[in-house]
This record gives structure tokens, C-alpha cells and sequence, in this order.
């Protein structure tokens, strides 16, 4: 079984991942080592930030407007949750009905069980009051 590997996204996450890393090599260099080592520490902190969703399988992130969904043998899909009408979850599959009558599917076979309920409870405060009432799990 998989796990899911949900990552919650706010407005400083991108500040940190870069700040952090400069600051610590600014502290514990007490040598000029040149503009070089700067520009490669920040490139390898974005390249870790955002290459998240290519390391891991199964992979949801999400901030309080929008949520992306990646599953093993699925498309990446960016959804905003103002436009969700209805989620279900199925014995196999995950289904996000749209407000507009767009329908995504992504399969949920070889997810664990504990990983599903994490993902359940993070939609249900993530989503609006409205949704979360049309969360089925079936």
C-alpha cells in the first residue's frame, strides 16, 4: 500500500524554503566564497521546493483557494475549491464533481486507508461549508 504525501502551501512557504538555506550558508561561511555558491544554493532550494510532485506518486497540495491532485497513473489536475460541488470517495476511486459538471477521476486502488482519512479530513476544513456536507465516502 502507498502512502499520500500532502503538503500544505502558504504565503511564506515559498520565502522559507529559499531564505533559510541563504541564511545559514551566509552564518556558517566566514570566507568570501563568491556570487556562484549563492546562485547554486538558491537554484538546489527551488529545485527541492518544486520538485516535490516529481518525487513522490501520490501527492496533493493545497492552500486555502486551489488544490492539486497527483496520483499514481493519473494527470496532475489543479482545481479550485470555490468551483467543487460533490466529492466521493469509491471503493477504488477518488471523483470530483465541478460546479460547471466537469468530472476528474483518480485512482485510489493502492492507497492506504489511513492516508485516504488524512486526505478526507484535510478536504473537509480545507473546502467551504457548502462542500463539505457532499463528501461521500462510498
Amino acid at each position: 500500500m502507498e502512502k499520500i504525501y500532502i503538503d500544505k502551501v502558504n504565503r511564506y512557504y515559498l520565502v522559507m524554503a529559499i531564505s533559510i538555506p541563504l541564511v545559514l550558508l551566509l552564518i556558517l561561511t566566514k570566507e568570501d566564497i563568491g556570487i556562484s555558491v549563492y546562485v547554486i544554493v538558491f537554484l538546489l532550494t527551488v529545485l527541492i521546493s518544486f520538485g516535490k510532485p516529481l518525487l513522490f506518486n501520490n501527492y496533493v497540495k493545497y492552500n486555502k483557494y486551489s488544490i492539486r491532485l497527483k496520483f499514481k497513473g493519473n494527470k496532475p489536475q489543479s482545481i479550485k475549491l470555490e468551483n467543487i460541488d460533490k466529492i466521493q470517495f469509491l471503493k477504488t476511486t477518488l471523483v470530483i464533481v465541478l460546479n460547471d459538471g466537469n468530472i476528474f477521476t483518480f485512482n485510489i486502488k493502492n492507497i492506504e486507508i489511513l492516508s485516504l482519512n488524512t486526505l478526507k479530513e484535510m478536504l473537509e476544513k480545507t473546502l467551504p461549508e457548502k462542500v463539505e456536507n457532499s463528501i461521500a465516502v462510498i
